[in-house]
């Protein structure tokens, strides 16, 4: 079941902001914060991977599991 994770990887950065819309408005700050850092965070780490071919997961290029054969 881990395996099949793998393939959602790439819609996490996606997700987070959608996730950040939900706090407390006495977090906002915080919730925009961590938004900006991760965002950069995602796409600095996909970036690297694929400049550097370094990729352990073997998730580029992304292939979609009904697509394997």
């Amino acid at each position: 079941s881990m395996r099949m994770n793998y393939y959602f990887l790439i819609f996490i950065p996606v997700l987070i902001p959608k996730i950040a819309k939900g706090c407390k408005k006495q977090y906002a700050m915080l919730c925009k914060l961590s938004v900006f850092v991760m965002t950069v965070y995602f796409l600095f780490y996909f970036a690297s991977m694929i400049i550097t071919d370094n990729d352990d997961l073997n998730i580029f290029p992304y292939i979609p599991f009904w697509k394997n054969s």
